[in-house]
């Protein structure tokens, strides 16, 4: 719809209304069309500059291209601007987790249960300064800590969090257990802090959580509140030890394929597949697990909360049904099996050990390369800043991270592409047309140089590929809905002092681009 046109129907329901209620106002919100042309945002506020008077105020919510400080400098000061903030999703939204490790992320998924009460807070009082309030987007109790936090942030922008946490508990769960709930509430926040392997605070807020299960009266545990949050402890200490174990299962399995010279190729695979497996025919935390389907059943039970397609009747995977996916591989044995598969094909020994040391060389950018797995921490560390996300936590002039969790689940990618590696499942972002940009230092300058780089294309747009803001390395390509790794040589006048900066350019109507995974590979010595 034109802008225009939306316009042209809001006065006519405003005509209807007024014969009913003369007082009626009607609120717009700039949220983008299928292709959010800059013409389209500019016929927007022009209309809005004519001052219809029906209109009582914008919200600014989901899928506004405009940051909310320039919003409120376009919009004329009579009209107010109410905040419409998505406190229910964890990726591909409004207000993503920064930086989410990509184990929660596949698992958990983008409507879990998912208090965040410092995220909260932060956002609301960054922006409660242009707007004269808010109604919080939900859909669904996933998000239940995150109403009680930002309704009081509305009320008064200098209650402490931990107040709002004990009232919480108070007058919803136990009078008896106020500050050991609300604490053990906001260690769940710190679960999804930096990388989850790493994070051995996971399973401290487990036993705190554990410690509390043991002592609480029925009642309390009955409590679907309580459920909920104990329920999360519980997932995010089994996802972790999953993760630690399928992590190094992986590990094992590429010293037997390294092997396949010596003990054969269909011996080395045969081996690997079995440590693989193991995952599955030797499982840990079973009783974490075990755990984790009681709690989600004792919940359908007692609020019908659909947290399974199969089991609680859940719209789909991707509608919070993140039980489903508890058992999703955090390795690469889907992708490991599926390269097994193709090379048993090949009926020469030779051409099975050299598909097998490109498997294991996959990510490999050779002696003086660079790689980049952008789900990865060495990537992201290097990429971003705290400070990033506390200037624009909905990502809408910066890059952040994006997750492609639909690959996991949409069976033609992986049949289409043989397998779908969980660099793919990541990827960095950077939104509309705000070019991102990567620099590289301490490259040979007398050496060649080629770049190969994996698009994931969840966001429409045609991508355009620039070395040193003038040297083409590809030209405008579609990567909608695709898959695409490209292979290209750099010039070797964009490396000439050694420095090489890559930026990315989206053609205007493009959400952003996104991009899984980048090899700088040398080639050869001039």
């Amino acid at each position: 719809m034109k802008a225009s046109e939306l316009f042209q129907w809001a006065e006519k329901v405003a005509k209807i209304l007024h014969k009913y209620h003369p007082n009626a106002k009607i609120w717009l919100s700039p949220q983008f069309p299928e292709e959010p042309l800059n013409s389209w945002y500019s016929e927007f506020y022009e209309n809005i500059k004519r001052k219809p008077d029906w209109l009582g105020g914008i919200v600014f919510g989901p899928r506004v291209k405009t940051p909310l400080p320039e919003l409120r400098k376009i919009i004329p000061d009579e009209y107010p601007i109410r905040h419409y903030s998505d406190i229910t999703h964890s990726i591909r939204c409004q207000y993503p987790v920064p930086n989410w490790d990509l184990a929660f992320a596949i698992t958990l998924g983008r409507e879990c249960i998912n208090p965040r009460p410092k995220a909260e807070k932060y956002i609301h009082n960054l922006f409660a300064q242009y707007t004269i309030g808010s109604i919080s987007y939900s859909e669904g109790v996933n998000d239940d800590v995150n109403k009680f936090v930002w309704s009081d942030q509305d009320w008064d922008p200098n209650t402490p969090l931990i107040e709002t946490l004990r009232d919480y508990a108070r007058l919803f769960i136990s009078s008896e257990w106020v500050d050991e709930i609300a604490h053990c509430l906001m260690a769940l926040e710190e679960n999804w802090i930096g990388p989850a392997i790493a994070n051995e605070g996971i399973e401290v807020t487990l036993r705190q959580w554990q410690e509390l299960e043991k002592i609480i009266p029925q009642e309390v545990l009955e409590n679907w509140r309580f459920q909920m949050g104990l329920l999360r402890a519980y997932y995010d200490a089994y996802i972790r030890r999953r993760l630690i174990y399928e992590t190094e299962l992986e590990k094992e399995a590429i010293e037997i394929l390294e092997s396949a010279d010596s003990i054969g190729s269909l011996k080395a695979m045969e081996e690997a597949e079995k440590i693989l497996r193991r995952a599955q025919t030797e499982p840990v935390a079973v009783k974490y697990r075990k755990k984790c389907e009681e709690l989600a059943d004792k919940l359908f039970k007692n609020i019908g909360l659909q947290l399974s397609v199969k089991r609680h009747q859940a719209a789909n995977w991707e509608r919070g049904a993140f039980i489903d996916d508890i058992d999703i591989p955090l390795n690469n044995i889907d992708w490991l099996l599926a390269q097994f598969d193709r090379i048993r094909k090949m009926g020469d020994e030779d051409q099975r050990l050299k598909a097998i040391g490109e498997v294991i060389n996959r990510v490999n950018p050779g002696s003086g390369g660079y790689y980049e797995n952008f789900g990865d921490y060495k990537s992201t560390s290097r990429l971003f800043k705290d400070s990033d996300w506390k200037k624009d936590p909905g990502f809408l002039t910066s890059k952040g991270i994006t997750f492609a969790t639909p690959l996991l689940h949409l069976k033609e990618y992986v049949t289409e592409y043989g397998g779908v590696p969980l660099a793919w499942i990541s990827n960095i972002f950077s939104p509309y047309q705000h070019p991102l940009t990567i620099s590289y230092d301490d490259l040979d300058p007398t050496a060649s140089y080629k770049i190969r780089v994996t698009y994931v294309g969840f966001s429409e747009g045609e991508v355009k590929l620039l070395a040193n803001g003038r040297y083409i390395i590809h030209d405008f390509i579609n990567i909608y809905n695709k898959c695409i790794t490209i292979e290209r040589s750099i010039p070797q006048e964009a490396i000439s002092d050694g420095e090489l900066n890559l930026t990315w350019i989206v053609k205007e109507g493009g959400r952003g681009v996104s991009v899984a995974e980048l090899w700088i590979i040398k080639v050869k010595n001039t």
